[in-house]
Parts: structure tokens; C-alpha cells; sequence
């Protein structure tokens, strides 16, 4: 879901576009930015167990990672925000309007200044958030911890009250309809377990 001026460049995707993948490692899901404060999508993505969720964005600052604290904590299970951290220096001097691109007010030789992290099923930070610094967070991942989690809270089973909410979601291709338009976007991380 494009947020702000996004819209002005990118489309709205459709319910095909939540994907919850099966890996040898747990299943793996997630929402881009702004996304993740839609909470019947992210209901939609716990009914489907998703275990460790992932959330790249540009958002900065502490509200961000106490978004991701209740997430984690909301759907019971490890989230890794993900924030670019670039310096202006990595910006060429030849790119036009160098000056500009980044946000002088708030941090003068940071373009992005970071904010990854990595946090558990019970909102404890394992690592970061990393900010104004490249570096690589680690944190070990344990499945049992999820599980364990959800058996004191499941935000899907019958603590949401299933006899008198339901949620219903649409997930038929709609063509045409492609999230960010003819732009694919991708994120390079990397879990090892």
C-alpha cells in the first residue's frame, strides 16, 4: 500500500501480494514500511503463522522500533526492521541536487541514518537498533521460543474471539493491479540459522 506521496508513482497491489513462505527455518513473512501499522493485514499474516516477520522501511527514530516491539509482541513471533543507513558522502558529488536529497534539519551527514533490528516473541531486543553505523546485526532465532509464545497468547486463536469476529480476505490476482507499479523491489538480507 503506497503511503503519502508514494501514490503519486505507485499502484495499489492486491491480496495475492501476502505471501507467508514455508522455509526450513520457520515461515517467513512481513509488510514494507507503513504497511505494518494495517492491522487486518497483519492479522491476516499470523492466521497464516508466519514466524519470523520481516519489515524494511526508511522510517527512523524510536517510534519505529516500538512498532516493531508490538508486532512481535502482537503476533508472537521474531521481527527483523530492516532501514538502509546511508552517508552523504556515499552520495556522488556530481548527483544532481546533492544538497538536497538528504534531511539537513534532523541529521547533517546522514542520508538515512539506519534503525534495523532484530527483536523476539516477547519484545526484547536481541540486537540494535543499529543507527548512524554500517554493520550486520546478529541474534539467534529459535522456533520453540515462538511456539512457547503463542501457547500464553495466540492473537489468531481464540484469544481474537472467533465466535464474533472474522476476518475476510481476498486473495485473487487482479489484473492489472501490481504493488509499486512496473518497479519490483527487493531487499537484501540474509537469516542463517
Amino acid at each position: 500500500m503506497p503511503t503519502g506521496s508514494e501514490r503519486t508513482v505507485w499502484g495499489m497491489g492486491d491480496g495475492s501480494t501476502l505471501p507467508v513462505v514455508d522455509t526450513p527455518n520457520g515461515r517467513l513473512s512481513g509488510l514494507t514500511c507503513w504497511e505494518n501499522y494495517m492491522p487486518l493485514t497483519r492479522f491476516y499474516l499470523y492466521s497464516q503463522g508466519v514466524d519470523i516477520w520481516t519489515a524494511p522501511t526508511l522510517a527512523t527514530g524510536d517510534g519505529w522500533i516500538a512498532a516493531m516491539r508490538h508486532i512481535a509482541l502482537e503476533g508472537r513471533c521474531y521481527v527483523i526492521g530492516v532501514n538502509p543507513c546511508v552517508h552523504v558522502d556515499q552520495i556522488p558529488t556530481g548527483f544532481p541536487h546533492r544538497d538536497r536529497v538528504w534531511r539537513t534539519e534532523h541529521d547533517a551527514e546522514w542520508v538515512e541514518p539506519g534503525n534495523s533490528v532484530i527483536i523476539d516473541p516477547t519484545g526484547k531486543v536481541l540486537a540494535g537498533p543499529a543507527r548512524h553505523e554500517e554493520t550486520i546485526l546478529y541474534a539467534d532465532v529459535d522456533l520453540a521460543a515462538v511456539r512457547a509464545a503463542r501457547r500464553y497468547f495466540d492473537p489468531v486463536g481464540h484469544y481474537h474471539r472467533p465466535d464474533i469476529f472474522q476476518l475476510s480476505v481476498d486473495t485473487r490476482p487482479v489484473p492489472g493491479r501490481r504493488a509499486y507499479g512496473n518497479f519490483e523491489v527487493r531487499f537484501r538480507f540474509r537469516i542463517e540459522f
